[in-house]
């Protein structure tokens, strides 16, 4: 019960944000703009027509099942035949599992989402942000994540596009800072900046063995934070006493930035950013990720413009592993899940 209210109190705030973030976020024309050019261009006419607005198919990601095509989460990645499975096992995947699993919350695990998500997008055109909120709702049930059955639910994904993004930051820091994940007061003024194209910040809670779930903070009760402590359960050599689940995770998208990607693009990149909590959005793996798309770690390396198979393989793992063992054997075992997928055996 009480981890029902935190999350309805979270929820609640979350709506008077969506409800400031309207008068902030404007229509990311440069994104809505690159898609349609992009359509255009794959459909060369003789005597072209006047640009139209791009159609459902256009904005899906060049991964997503076409007619006849193959499914979203086969995995079947070209970089495997050229890197040896030892290589694999020991270098490749245990640096793309650190990179895109970042340990975190009150008790430092990996988290993943437990309840069902519900994406709602605030920025764009009431069709586009259909789009979004559909297409980060199919990747999540093609890798096994919790998904809401009915379309009405309610918002714990808030995707905002906007052209001030350091001012919704700097509301959010001021009402409700608990929707930027667990930290201390020290902590607030670095994290509640804003200096990446897409940012996310994760709200999470830990839940314990007997199932009760408690929002992560470290505010004191004083304050409007809640003290809690499950540390206190049994705990084997290798299973902890909780897990850790995200209950809400805001993305802010700088929409005057981000117009030299199409938004099929960027939507997959905020689809991963909202399954999983990265270590840094700047790194480059030897397996290539949608990350790779705006990480200033990969240089002139060609990158995907969607989901890449190595990252619905990890995901897979993400949300098939046990959550309640210790960190290392988390890890350990989407490892293990993961180059499975990859290698076939």
């Amino acid at each position: 019960m009480r981890h029902s209210r935190t999350k309805t109190s979270v929820c609640a705030v979350s709506r008077i944000l969506l409800d400031f973030a309207l008068s902030l976020c404007v229509a990311s024309w440069p994104i809505v703009a690159a898609v349609a050019q992009s359509a255009e261009q794959a459909s060369p006419q003789t005597n072209p027509a006047p640009a139209t607005p791009p159609t459902p198919q256009d904005t899906q990601p060049q991964n997503a099942r076409p007619p006849g095509g193959k499914p979203i989460d086969q995995v079947n990645i070209t970089a495997r035949r050229e890197i040896e499975r030892r290589t694999l096992d020991h270098v490749v995947i245990p640096k793309f599992v650190e990179s895109h699993a970042a340990a975190g919350g009150k008790y430092d695990q990996v988290a993943r989402w437990g309840i069902y998500i519900c994406p709602t997008v605030v920025g764009l055109d009431e069709k586009y942000a259909a789009l979004v909120a559909a297409r980060i709702t199919e990747i999540a049930a093609s890798i096994g994540a919790p998904t809401a059955k009915d379309s009405n639910c309610n918002p714990n994904v808030e995707i905002l596009f906007t052209s001030e993004p350091q001012a919704v930051l700097d509301y959010i820091a001021k009402n409700n800072e608990d929707m930027l994940g667990y930290h201390y007061k020290g902590q607030l003024k670095k994290l509640a900046t804003f200096n990446h194209l897409v940012q996310t910040w994760y709200a999470t809670a830990s839940r314990n063995g007997e199932g009760i779930a408690l929002l992560d903070t470290a505010r004191d009760p004083s304050n409007g934070g809640l003290h809690h402590n499950i540390t206190n359960q049994p705990r084997s050599r290798l299973k902890a006493a909780f897990s850790s689940e995200f209950v809400n995770v805001l993305v802010i998208v700088d929409a005057d930035n981000v117009g030299d990607h199409s938004l099929k693009s960027i939507t997959d990149y905020i689809a991963l950013l909202t399954l999983t909590r990265t270590t840094s959005l700047d790194v480059c793996n030897e397996l290539p990720s949608i990350l790779d798309l705006l990480s200033s770690g990969c240089g002139q390396r060609a990158k995907p413009t969607s989901i890449t198979d190595a990252d619905i393989a990890y995901l897979k793992a993400l949300y098939s592993s046990d959550m309640q063992s210790l960190l290392n054997l988390q890890k350990g075992e989407m490892h293990d899940r993961m180059l499975k997928q990859i290698s076939g055996h």
